[in-house]
């Protein structure tokens, strides 16, 4: 359903960093909430798994990401997050 979500460009919870910086100027980025809604995004462009069955764009359910067409793809990419540190 998250998928599902992000194709059909609805809002999304905000993804919660925490930022680190050292004295040196390395700057190191943890997740404190959103993980598992990160993982999603990153295991479906990697077709570890199809749009649902039940996904509202009907014309996508059991596409993987490498057969969506590129306009979609493309959408895919441009989704902005909140993101709040």
């Amino acid at each position: 359903y998250f998928i599902d979500t992000l194709l059909q460009g609805y809002p999304a919870p905000a993804v919660f960093l925490y930022l680190e910086i050292t004295p040196e100027g390395v700057t190191k980025h943890s997740v404190v909430d959103g993980k598992q809604r990160l993982s999603s995004i990153f295991d479906f462009v990697q077709n570890v798994f199809p749009v649902g069955e039940k996904a509202t764009v009907t014309r996508l359910r059991g596409k993987y990401f490498k057969d969506l067409p590129d306009d979609i793809k493309k959408e895919f990419w441009s989704y902005q997050f909140a993101v709040e540190y």
